[in-house]
């Protein structure tokens, strides 16, 4: 791989750790390892998994908190690699997916109209363009709110992505535990 897209995809795949791991709603993910190795289909990739000894909340703000997780790649990547690559369309559609089913499945509207409802996909094509619009607008909202939390979250942890994201240039795989390691020394230190 070239070296600037090896360098976007160890920030990109960092940016995903650091937003997972310091996330307030998704307490119950643990990370595998983190890796800027093309692997199958993907140029990197962040393994994750459910600590199921703890109980997994699923409100809104932990829905939030995963769409910020899913943005965090392409927002750290666009941040210190100045690269807004096709690097994050699986990110990107996790992340819409997610926003619409909070709207369209699990009544997470905002909206009196909304609050409650839910919609089958032959529903959402049948409604007239109005109320399309309306979902549509909240869709975007989730995905704009995730987007702040996401840049919220690289912002305050910029020194430690960028050590863990060179670590992951130098070393190519990190994993969990090695990653938690160097979150304790840094923070040790710091």
């Amino acid at each position: 791989m070239p070296e600037k897209e090896k360098r976007a995809t160890a920030y990109h795949e960092t940016g995903h750790y650091i937003v997972a791991v310091k996330s307030k709603h998704r307490k119950n993910i643990k990370i595998s390892c983190v890796s800027n190795l093309p692997m199958s289909w993907w140029l990197g990739v962040t393994m994750y998994y459910y600590d199921t000894e703890q109980y997994a909340v699923t409100s809104k703000e932990y829905f939030i908190d995963y769409i910020a997780v899913c943005l965090a790649g392409r927002i750290a990547e666009k941040k210190f690699t100045n690269l807004n690559s096709t690097g994050a369309a699986n990110d990107l559609e996790k992340a819409n997916d997610i926003a619409k089913a909070m709207i369209m499945d699990w009544g997470f509207s905002d909206k009196p109209l909304n609050i409650n409802r839910q919609y089958s996909n032959m529903d959402y094509y049948l409604m007239p363009e109005s109320k399309k619009e309306t979902i549509d607008s909240e869709i975007q909202d989730l995905i704009n709110e995730g987007t702040q939390r996401a840049e919220a979250i690289i912002d305050e942890n910029e020194e430690l992505l960028k050590l863990i994201a060179e670590k992951l240039l130098e070393e190519e795989i990190l994993t969990g535990e090695e990653l938690e390691v160097i979150c304790k020394d840094y923070k040790q230190n710091k």
